[in-house]
């Protein structure tokens, strides 16, 4: 792993060392847009992103290029922790991901209509469920204690489903079975919650991928 980190950053300095004008820095993922190719993407992505530095260029360019439309093929749904930006733990840049965001990356009606829209746009081909370390949400709805506000009382109250009955002989404080639980959990719920995003599944059109991001290596390993 150290000796691969080490070969990122050397192709990073040396990319550097190249004219801005060279090649633009991320390229639009490309087609095909299967699962096997937009994940592979994402994977070298995530590989520059834990080696320290991603060299952004040419984004007038990009801005440009998207005034008018967006065709993102990549949705991400993700925790609301400012430690996880998808763009950039995936080193993709405008235009890439549709990205929806809420603590414990839940969808709630309002996160399932953004997804609905990205979907019914066809423009999504997958769909990654990103839960990540140390999850702040997770963390609450493993506690005892219930939160003081109705709100939060909600959140947990649905993120504690996920692992109800699941964490039988495990410690309670096991946040990262929790969190892998809970994705997976979110996953299946907006497919069964919605007939937009169901249908595109059950169809092929679209692919669903449950992730965890680590905080510590920055590194996304899929688990589903």
């Amino acid at each position: 792993m150290r000796q691969s980190r080490m070969f990122l950053s050397l192709l990073f300095v040396v990319g550097l060392a190249l004219p801005l004008t060279a090649q633009p820095f991320p390229p639009p993922l490309h087609e095909p847009f299967t699962l096997d190719s937009l994940w592979t993407q994402l994977h070298d992505g995530n590989l520059m992103f834990m080696a320290g530095a991603i060299p952004y260029t040419h984004l007038d360019d990009a801005r440009t290029a998207t005034t008018t439309e967006q065709k993102p093929p990549v949705l991400v749904l993700s925790c609301a922790d400012s430690r996880v930006p998808p763009e950039l733990v995936f080193a993709r840049g405008i235009g890439d991901l549709f990205v929806v965001r809420e603590a414990g990356n839940v969808a709630d009606t309002f996160g399932i209509a953004s997804i609905e829209y990205a979907v019914a746009h066809h423009w999504t081909k997958v769909i990654v469920v990103l839960g990540h370390e140390r999850c702040g949400a997770v963390t609450e709805a493993l506690k005892k204690k219930d939160p003081d506000t109705p709100s939060l009382l909600a959140l947990v109250t649905r993120i504690r489903k996920s692992f109800e009955g699941k964490l039988k002989g495990k410690k309670r404080d096991d946040v990262r079975e929790a969190v892998i639980l809970n994705a997976k959990a979110s996953a299946d719920y907006v497919v069964s919650h919605s007939k937009v995003i169901g249908n595109a599944v059950r169809s092929g059109e679209v692919k669903i991928i449950v992730a965890y991001y680590n905080l510590t290596s920055g590194e996304v390993t899929r688990i589903k």
